[in-house]
This record gives structure tokens, C-alpha cells and sequence, in this order.
């Protein structure tokens, strides 16, 4: 388990950070949790131009199904305010996109204005097929708003299969997925490693 916090003159903004991780192994999970919070914190007393709270939690599991079949899934929600009501800053808002989000939609090509909240999940199961080959079937799904309202309408999903290499770095791997509805051209995703 690990705390941090840090101080950002630039910004002036405190950042608090903890993460527990029981993962079996860092590169290629096969069985374990790992949750992550992050608050970020930017009041006026620290002379910030942009006041601001910004909380991001993430939570992943991994399953050994049997043998070298892993399930795979993880939940991610972020919410941001001001603390006078004014907009919040672009550059802190969420996006959605991207080979570790959506895979459906190029990087932030979801919302390219960005939201205030978000909620991301992911699923997929991960496979061997030949020496340091490996597979992968997925389906992501995610909304970005700024009006919580309009949360659930606004959930869209993309699902798709990927192959893996295995390198000491972690897995490259290249992702192919569609956006469900509407139903769109095949996104093309290069990465290493895992989305998560």
C-alpha cells in the first residue's frame, strides 16, 4: 500500500494519491485486485488562479479462469467541481478514448470537449495461442458529461478482440474494436502494455 501527497507550486493544487495492488505479477496479472484513488485539491488559500477538486477511483480484478485464461475487469469514476461555481478548467476535465479507455474511439475523440464526471468499465478475457502470442476478446463501455443527469443516456459501448506479444517490457498489442451504437468503422489500437 502507498500514500503520497504533493504540492504543485505551478498549479497550486495538493494531490493525494493511495494504491493498494495485490496483483500476482505487475506486467502479466493473472489473479488480484488493485484500487487507486486520487484526490487533487486546488483552494484559494494556496493562491490557485482555478479553484477546483477533482476525485478519480479506479478498481481492477483478475480471475485465473483455468490454465492460462484469464477474466479480466475493471471500474473507473471521476468527478470534478469548482468551488465557486465557475467552469472547470479544460485542462483538468475527464476524456474518454484511446487504447486505455475506449478503444472504440481514437484518443479523446469521445467527448473532445471533456466532461466533468465519468465512469469507465472494461471486461475482457485474456488467452494464450502460440509461443509469445497471445489473445485478447473485450467490450468497454463509458459516459463523459458534466450534468449528472444525463450520465446514464449518454453511456456508449465499443467491444472488439486483440492480439499480444509477450516481451520483459510487458505485452504489445494491437486492439480492433467497433463502436456498438452507432455501429461504426474497426479503431485500430497500438500499446503496450495491458489497457489495465
Amino acid at each position: 500500500d502507498t500514500i503520497t501527497i504533493n504540492a504543485k507550486d505551478r498549479e497550486r493544487a495538493i494531490t493525494f494519491n493511495l494504491r493498494r495492488d495485490h496483483r500476482d505479477n505487475f506486467l502479466y496479472p493473472t489473479d488480484g485486485t488493485i484500487f487507486t484513488l486520487t484526490a487533487k485539491v486546488a483552494p484559494k488559500i494556496l493562491g490557485a488562479t482555478q479553484y477546483y477538486y477533482k476525485f478519480e477511483t479506479a478498481f481492477s480484478h483478475y480471475i485465473n479462469l483455468f490454465g492460462s485464461l484469464v477474466f479480466a475487469y475493471r471500474g473507473k469514476l471521476g468527478w470534478m467541481d469548482t468551488f465557486y461555481g465557475d467552469e472547470t478548467p479544460d485542462y483538468e476535465k475527464f476524456y474518454l478514448g484511446g487504447e486505455t479507455s475506449l478503444r472504440g474511439w481514437k484518443q479523446k475523440q469521445f467527448d473532445p470537449a471533456g466532461g466533468d464526471i465519468k465512469i469507465l468499465t472494461n471486461a475482457e478475457i485474456r488467452f494464450p495461442l502460440f509461443w509469445i502470442l497471445g489473445g485478447e476478446i473485450f467490450i468497454d463501455g463509458g459516459s463523459l458529461t458534466s450534468d449528472i443527469k444525463s450520465l446514464y443516456t449518454a453511456y456508449r459501448w465499443d467491444a472488439g478482440f486483440g492480439l499480444t506479444i509477450a516481451t520483459p517490457l510487458g505485452p504489445i498489442r494491437i486492439d480492433f474494436a467497433k463502436i456498438l451504437e452507432p455501429v461504426k468503422n474497426w479503431e485500430v489500437q497500438f500499446a503496450i502494455p495491458y489497457a489495465f
